[in-house]
Order: structure tokens, then sequence, then C-alpha cells
């Protein structure tokens, strides 16, 4: 290896070089390391930066819902206190103008009617909306309002529809009247052996010989229930059948069966304590047959021919609620004079869970008086096409009347309206209509 003396010292130049590059090296490294530690320094603190601010949010989460439920509270104490408010308030707008301060952020809130006027008709429920706000996150709830101060006036009559109700060859028969808010002539009218034994009223004329009772024209066109809001409640609290768990085609049937608080054949079987089932029929036809009833039937859009048929015993498990509502059209084929009989299909139709006035037992032998007791609400058309017998009210958007009814009013209805069929400025919470609005 070569060497050099230089002043008796003795070099190596390759251990020279060596250890050169072993300190180039070295401070690389350390140069690697720092930056490193400072890339590290730098992750934490993005990461720091975006816990806080995703803390920071859902803070602001939380505490806006929190201010959307105060909202709720003091739109619905305004409202029950002020009984202008149907004219003191516009649709859709939200009150105060300008968000309450309150706490870290602001509240407003907001009422509205489905046919997008307030001040229109007394009968609308309306939903109200609490919004809170704190930050960039803003947070709505809302609750449906329903009118209690009375029932509505479609509820004073046996029978009563928007439509002419024009008896063709047909008797019917009523301890009260019968009502339409049908403006024209012959707003009740009748051909050949045709008759209304009782009372009738209408908007428009009644044909002298349609009636054998007093006959009133010309009234104030009677206050039907929202075709919307009306199924808010029972939807938000009834028990739903999906229509593919109802056996048969076309049409989908039921069919030998007790459908009450106690018993549920559809289905998971969940039960409902009011007797509320609703089924969403989809447009397919729904036939429903030798069947007693105990609750609340509410049939969504129903196919033109879906109909109850052939014996029935129906009855509401909560007094004043009603006894069917249907969204759509519904055909009255089922038979009066005959009784439902458990012998029929061989059906026991008061078991243990759903006893008759009281009594239950473990035969096939009883028999139950063909009838309905409570209120029907169709929101389409009724087609009466058999002799049927009602307990109580009729409301329907209109009627074909081919065959004999006979109608016994029951008043508890307008004494103590159900939920939809309330009227006024005194408004109360629906219960089971509370939801989460979509909120940013």
């Amino acid at each position: 290896m070569p060497t050099i003396n230089k002043h008796s010292k003795t070099y190596c130049f390759l251990c020279s070089r060596r250890q050169g590059d072993r300190h180039g090296s070295l401070y690389l490294s350390v140069l690697g390391v720092a930056m490193i530690v400072s890339a590290i320094g730098m992750s934490a603190l993005t990461v720091a930066r975006i816990n806080l601010r995703s803390t920071s949010w859902r803070q602001d989460r939380r505490e806006a819902r929190i201010l959307a439920d105060s909202a709720l509270e003091l739109g619905a104490g305004i409202v029950m206190q002020d009984t202008a408010w149907r004219s003191s308030f516009q649709n859709g707008q939200e009150n105060p103008s300008t968000p309450m301060p309150l706490g870290n952020g602001a509240i407003a809130w907001k009422l509205e009617d489905g046919d997008g006027n307030l001040d229109n008709d007394s009968a609308d429920p309306v939903r109200l909306y609490g919004i809170g706000r704190v930050g960039q996150s803003v947070y709505t709830k809302s609750v449906l309002l329903e009118p209690t101060d009375a029932g509505l006036s479609c509820l004073e009559a046996s029978f009563h529809t928007t439509g002419q109700i024009y008896l063709d060859d047909v008797t019917w028969t009523t301890d009260q009247f019968a009502s339409t808010n049908y403006s024209g002539d012959d707003a009740i009218g009748i051909n050949n052996a045709g008759i209304l034994v009782g009372n009738g009223e209408a908007v428009g004329t009644i044909n002298s010989s349609a009636v054998t009772g007093t006959r009133t024209e010309g009234i104030t066109p009677r206050i039907m229930p929202d075709s919307t809001g009306v199924f808010e409640y029972y939807k938000n609290n009834g028990t739903w059948i999906d229509i593919s768990d109802v056996p048969g085609g076309t049409p989908r049937l039921i069919e030998g069966v007790v459908l009450s608080p106690g018993n549920n054949p559809y289905g998971s079987r969940i039960t409902n304590p009011q007797g509320i089932y609703v089924i969403d029929c989809k447009n397919q036809n729904l036939r429903v047959k030798l069947v007693r009833l105990v609750g609340t039937l509410v049939l969504l859009n129903t196919g033109s021919g879906s109909d109850l048929d052939n014996d029935q015993h129906w009855e509401p498990a909560v007094r004043n609620f009603p006894v069917l509502m249907v969204d759509g059209n519904m055909i009255f084929n089922w038979h009066a004079e005959h009784p439902l009989r458990e012998s029929l299909l061989g059906v026991n139709y008061n078991p243990a869970h759903t006893p008759y006035e009281g009594q239950s037992d473990a035969d096939q032998s009883d028999e139950y008086p063909a009838l309905i007791k409570g209120l029907i609400y169709v929101s389409g058309n009724l087609t009466v096409q058999h002799q049927c017998i009602v307990e109580g009210v009729v409301v329907t958007g209109s009627v074909t009347p081919n065959a004999a009814m006979t109608l016994t009013y029951d008043s508890v209805f307008l004494d103590n309206p159900p939920p939809g069929f309330g009227s006024g400025n005194t408004m109360t919470i629906s219960a089971g209509s509370w939801r989460r609005e979509v909120s940013d």
C-alpha cells in the first residue's frame, strides 16, 4: 500500500478516504432520521388537527341535535298557545326568520301543510320541523300535529260522500241521515223503486221522492278528512303486513282468520296492542272473506277489484277508532243475511286470545252477526255490491250503490274523534310520528 512520510507521520490514503466516507454516511443517516422524525411530527400534527376537527364536528352535531329538540318544543308551545296560528304563520317558512341564538348555536322551526296552505282547512294535520344549527352542523327533526277541537262535520252523518248518491232500484235505511257534498241536481237521486228510508242532506238538490224523512238542501259542505294526513297515525303506529305474506295470487286472500290485538296470522305474526294492521296492496286486488276483525284494518294502494266478500264480523279494538281505512277503492260484497259461522270453514272465531263479548271456547259451532261496527273511511269509490249492515259511520270519496245498506249511527266518532278525524286549531302531537329529517 502506498505511504508517505510527512513530519514523521504515516498516512494511509485509502484509510483516510474510508474515514471520510463514514463521516458523510453518518451525516446522511442523521439527516434522514431527522427528516423521518420531522415527517412523523408533521403527520402527528395533521392527525391531531383532523381528530380535533372530527371531535369538534361530532360535538357540534350532538349539540345541534339537542337544539332541534328545543326548537320542536318551542314551535309546539307557540302553536298550542296561539289559537290563530293557521293565519299567523306561513307554510314552510322558518320562524323566527333569523334563527334564535341558543347555547353555541341557533334554533328555528317551521310548519308544513301537505296542500301548501296552513289556513285553508281546519281539518288538516301539519308537520312541525325543529331545526338546530351549530357551526356547520344542521340537525332537523319533525313531528305530526293533529287537530283535536271537534270531530269533522262529515261524522255527523251515518253516511257521507263528496259524490252523488243515486239509488237505482236500491233501498238504503238510516236512523240518522245520509249526506253529500255534491252540488248539482239530484245530489240524492232515485230511479225505479230506489229510496232512502230516513233523512237526506245535500249541498245540491234532492229528488222530492228520494227520501222518506226530511230533505235538507243547500247545506254547507261537510268537512272531509285530509286524504293523506288521515292515514299518518295508523301507518306510524300500526303493524305492517307485507302483501307477499298474504296467500293467493289474483286476488290475494285473507280468509277464515281472526285478526285482533291478540292474533296476527301473517308474516312474522307480530301483534299490535291497538289492533292496527296496515297492508300496502301495491295495486293488487285483495279479497277479505269470512273474517272476524277486532281492530283497524288499513289498506293502501288497493287494486280496483279489492273487496270484502261473503260474511264478516268486524269491530274496532279501540272504541272510537276506525275499523276500516282504505286508500283507494273498495267493493262491499259481503252478505248481511248470513251470519259468520265457524262451521263453514272449521274456524274458531272466539279463541282465548280474542274472546267474543267476554266469552271464549275451543269449539267450532258458534255464529256471529254479519255486520261491521265502527268508522269506515274510503278515500276513493265505495261500491256497495251486496246487502250490508254498518253500525257506525261511513265516509267515502264517492259511492256506487248497487245494493241495499242499513246504517245505524254511532256518535262516538263525532264526540271523541279518532286520529285524523278532528278539526280546529287546537293541536296535539300524533303518537309515533317523530322522525329525523335529512341533516347536514
